[in-house]
């Protein structure tokens, strides 16, 4: 006999394959499957048609093993296919668990990703490069108020995109937790980074011409932090001596 193919197992009188479903090896044996050289060549097949309809999204455990033990324990209650309904029956959960400004913050999110990703839009066909591109969306393209369109602008604030984007890996997570979807997009997406903004002292002439409007006094107090490097706290506590020399 021939080296078997990917995912195919010979147990006693039986064709057995197993695959990879939500993170789990499930094993199915091919019942009425005589050991042939043919039918293991269509188990392989078959093995990886699964494996294509689990990567897409497509697979229905029970469809393909009505009989299966293990399909009933994976099959979930409800089906969710499109990003509209997961946005749905997530914020249908998380009412329970979310303030209720958190809660109105979150549903004004949640309809600007619908509009960007699209309700009709199959989860299990969002990839994690279909993420990126949705941040950069965010990050330039215009804003969504529909309540007051004329206060819509180009961009938004690198915070306020991080907050977009992991509402939408929350969403994610949730589906693949769920069962929904069979892989992780939302998996290795940083957050942006933030330009610091550089220090901007005072120049040389600017420091010169400021010491020259001040009088003396003030001239000196404004000039020895800067030439003798003084810490904050000394400093001000320098001032206030000086303060009450002058009082006395």
């Amino acid at each position: 006999m021939s080296k078997l193919p990917t995912g195919v197992e010979i147990r006693g009188r039986y064709i057995r394959i197993w695959f990879m479903f939500r993170g789990k090896r499930c094993r199915e044996t091919l019942k009425g499957w005589e050991i042939t050289n043919s039918n293991i060549k269509k188990a392989g097949n078959l093995r990886s048609l699964i494996v294509h309809e689990i990567n897409s999204g497509e697979f229905e455990y029970l469809r393909r093993f009505p009989q299966s033990s293990t399909g009933a324990k994976m099959v979930t209650t409800r089906v969710i296919k499109t990003f509209g309904e997961l946005c749905d029956i997530w914020t249908k959960i998380k009412e329970t668990e979310l303030t209720t400004n958190t809660m109105k913050k979150t549903k004004s999110q949640l309809k600007t990703l619908r509009i960007i990703i699209c309700e009709s839009t199959p989860i299990s066909h969002i990839r994690y490069s279909d993420i990126l591109n949705y941040r950069n969306e965010l990050l330039h393209g215009e804003t969504l108020y529909l309540d007051n369109p004329r206060s819509n602008k180009k961009g938004r604030t690198v915070r306020t995109v991080d907050n977009y984007i992991a509402l939408l890996c929350s969403l994610l997570r949730f589906a693949y937790q769920s069962g929904f979807i069979s892989t992780k997009p939302f998996e290795g997406v940083k957050k942006l980074q933030r330009n610091r903004i550089k220090p901007d002292p005072l120049s040389k002439t600017e420091f010169n011409a400021l010491m020259e409007s001040e009088k003396d006094r003030a001239r000196t107090c404004g000039n020895l932090p800067f030439t003798q490097d003084f810490v904050t706290g000394n400093w001000q506590l320098w001032r206030g001596r000086m303060w009450i020399s002058k009082r006395e």
